[in-house]
């Protein structure tokens, strides 16, 4: 596994890749209220890193609202509903990059 960063303005998201085509995508850190869950989800894409397919995994969707611990980021967006086409949503872009 493979770590990797994207960056897009101020935004510096790290992310892992495992081969040369992923096929799963494991996200996690979309909320930063949600925070509890992307170490157990980190801790158990390192123990079955074997077992899994090539994989793309961003343990931090929203670095931002990750940091600050909240539901939006820190543009006040929930990235959750921003995954569309013509965003100026840094973390968006960025995390579209890296499936791209």
């Amino acid at each position: 596994m493979e770590e990797c960063v994207m960056e897009v303005g101020e935004t510096k998201l790290k992310y892992f890749i495992k081969g040369s085509n992923p096929r799963l995508l494991i996200h996690s850190g979309t909320h930063g209220d949600e925070w509890g869950v992307i170490e157990p989800v980190k801790l158990a894409v390192k123990k079955y890193e074997d077992q899994l397919p090539d994989f793309v995994f961003v343990p931090e969707v929203s670095p931002s609202a990750v940091m600050n611990r909240t539901r939006v980021n820190s543009g006040s967006v929930d990235l959750n509903r921003s995954f569309t086409e013509g965003t100026n949503e840094s973390e968006v872009l960025a995390n579209m990059k890296i499936i791209a």
